[in-house]
């Protein structure tokens, strides 16, 4: 279970090639979709990647399965469920019930 701690421990975020002005990370091709609007907050993990990534595991956990592909089958099954445990544990807020990114506090 070594794997899994160290799995575990992964940050999922966008990242711009350019500096992101006003917290838009044109990375992730949501322009429109502002990250972080100050200083004082800091995005650290982005739930729509980690969502991207459940779905592309998915898709290719079924592709190797039509392939009748055992062991890459089982990795992207174990990915799926790893992604889908981290968004569980780490984005969804508890008090309302929505999935949101994971922000540290930044400098004032």
């Amino acid at each position: 279970m070594e794997n899994e701690a160290i799995n575990r421990s992964i940050k999922y975020r966008w990242r711009c090639k350019d500096d992101c002005e006003r917290g838009n990370f044109m990375g992730s091709g949501l322009d429109d979709y502002p990250r972080t609007a100050t200083d004082t907050q800091i995005s650290k993990q982005h739930v729509d990647l980690m969502s991207w990534i459940y779905f592309f595991s998915e898709g290719l956990e079924t592709i190797a399965s039509h392939l009748q592909e055992e062991k890459p089958m089982k990795y992207y099954r174990e990915r799926k469920e790893e992604m889908k445990r981290k968004i569980i544990d780490e984005c969804l807020d508890e008090n309302d019930l929505l999935f949101k990114d994971q922000s540290v506090a930044g400098k004032n």
